[in-house]
């Protein structure tokens, strides 16, 4: 049986740090395959995770934009209770009359996606719009989720 000599005596210590070091890098893949959608279609067969969104919050209002290509409005339904708000989509496909398929790389997309609001937003001033597949609401704070300026005075 071969070894590999080292003076140090560090044998088992260097295949520590070497296998440390592939699972990080094991690690990492995961983490940025994860992040391009790769992850999940890896364990479940297909990823389902949803439109990436943006949260924003210009003091008057939270800005969420939602990227949906390929959807229109009546593909979407939005909820808002509470400080819950729920974007849920379906894209069906559909063949137009007369046509054959000869490669199909695009089908059904169905996502839900919630999240839970920093404040409470008032609720009837909420305003959804969708252009280039990219969807933004507009939800408009309550005067009590504002912030307020505090002056300071010394004495």
């Amino acid at each position: 049986m071969l070894t590999r000599w080292n003076d140090f005596g560090f044998g088992d210590l260097d295949r520590t740090f070497l296998a440390l070091g592939e699972l990080r890098n094991e690690m990492e893949k995961a983490f940025s395959d994860f992040d391009r959608g790769f992850g999940l279609r890896r364990l479940h067969g297909s990823a389902h995770i949803g439109p990436r969104t943006e949260f924003s919050d210009d003091g008057e209002s939270l800005v969420v934009k939602a990227e949906v290509p390929g959807m229109s409005e009546k593909d979407l339904d939005i909820t808002l209770e509470g400080t819950a708000l729920s974007i849920r989509g379906k894209r069906e496909d559909a063949l137009m009359e007369g046509y054959t398929v000869h490669r199909k790389e695009r089908g059904t997309y169905e996502f839900s996606r919630s999240f839970t609001l920093p404040c409470k937003v008032d609720g009837d001033k909420v305003k959804a719009a969708l252009k280039d597949g990219v969807l933004v609401l507009t939800l408009p704070k309550l005067p009590d989720a504002k912030p307020k300026q505090i002056s300071v005075t010394s004495n």
